[in-house]
């Protein structure tokens, strides 16, 4: 390994069935393709550019605006079978989706629309696998409630569990947004802050990540390849005490974008091709391994639209529109290792997530009306 810069490492190392049974085996952690649904496959509604998560029980929530429906699906023997599906005119939010979050600890989904534009949360019934609309914001916010400012719509949702409070990037302006995640009242939606620098950027966001504890919180500017990394201090709140790093003073952040923390010590971030981790220990954030496309036996990364972590931090699948990678990252230094990478050809991936029980993964496509699922063993 060649030492660069402050101890950055360049690495060297209605129901519808389908029909489709395959065994697993594989290396522990490192998904294998095991079926591609095709769009209107048995009434499941995909259209390009649509949106999947994985519920707390295991099924899929599957959100498709070119069809402008939401649909709960299960997984039986890898096959995927539609249990329900939801229209406008059942009172749902199924046009201009931007986001779909779900929390696995209240069965609590939200959806981000840019039509409304509203975030609305709904409740996951596991016993009837059914969801209810419970809850909906508008996009007003600001210092007082509702606020003088309005969003287009937001993206990067992003959930601080230990304070119930829901984080949305401005998809134009360098703001972060608050709403009030676990109450029960839609005037209780609505807080009376929200994040800015002054001076302001003016221009928006291109990335977030805040840790599960919200000690430590994320947010990149991918126009002015920057990243700031902020650590709680006095004010227990994220977004506070930052440190800016960026292409000038930092090697591998030309384009920084995608980040994600593998717990309050360790920051995975992404380039338009690379994919490095920040570490922090005696009072300093500090680079550590950079991985770069093409080199060292890694294949193709170019392109990277996602990162995501295993809840224990240990794996991180990086997803670019042709390849998904996995990397290891071991406790307790959460060195950041390549395991495997797989070509999805001309898929166009899109954005991907796991399952709770970390056995399945499922990606979508921003130009092919298909998803890919994935086991993992």
């Amino acid at each position: 390994m060649d030492v660069i810069a402050k101890g950055a490492l360049k690495a060297s190392s209605g129901s519808a069935s389908i029909s489709f049974t395959a065994t697993v085996n594989g290396e522990t952690g490192v998904p294998i393709l095991v079926s591609t649904v095709q769009d209107n496959t048995g009434g499941m509604h995909i259209g390009i550019d649509a949106h999947a998560a994985f519920l707390p029980d295991g099924k899929i929530l599957l959100a498709s605006n070119q069809a402008q429906t939401i649909q709960v699906c299960r997984i039986v023997r890898d096959s995927l079978e539609v249990v329900h599906t939801y229209t406008a005119a059942d009172g749902f939010c199924t046009s201009g989706i931007t986001e779909l979050l779900v929390d696995h600890a209240s069965n609590r989904v939200v959806i981000a629309d840019s039509v409304t534009p509203a975030l609305t949360i709904y409740e996951y019934d596991i016993a009837t696998s059914s969801l209810t609309k419970r809850l909906s914001r508008n996009n007003r916010y600001g210092y007082s409630v509702p606020g003088d400012l309005t969003f287009p719509y937001l993206t990067d949702l992003t959930l601080v569990r230990s304070s119930g409070i829901l984080y949305g990037l401005h998809p134009l302006k360098d703001h972060v947004v608050e709403t009030n995640f676990y109450v029960n009242a839609e005037n209780d939606l609505y807080s009376d802050y929200y994040y800015m620098r002054y001076p302001q950027y003016n221009i928006p966001y291109a990335g977030m990540a805040i840790s599960a504890t919200g000690k430590s919180s994320a947010l990149t500017l991918k126009e002015n390849s920057m990243l700031k990394i902020f650590r709680q201090g006095t004010i227990v709140v994220p977004f506070t005490n930052p440190v800016e790093f960026n292409s000038g003073n930092t090697p591998y952040l030309n384009n920084v974008a995608e980040v994600k923390f593998l717990n309050d010590d360790n920051l995975m971030y992404a380039t338009d091709n690379d994919v490095g981790r920040f570490t922090y220990a005696n009072g300093t954030w500090e680079q550590m391994e950079v991985y770069s496309s093409g080199e060292n036996g890694i294949g193709n990364m170019d392109g990277i639209v996602q990162l995501l972590p295993n809840p224990s931090g240990t794996k991180l699948y990086v997803l670019t529109p042709t390849t998904l990678l996995t990397f290891q990252c071991p406790s307790p230094s959460f060195a950041a290792t390549h395991l495997d990478t797989k070509g999805l050809e001309s898929y166009q991936a899109s954005r991907m997530d796991m399952s709770l029980k970390q056995d399945m993964l499922v990606i979508t496509s921003k130009s092919s009306s298909s998803l890919l699922l994935f086991r993992i063993p």
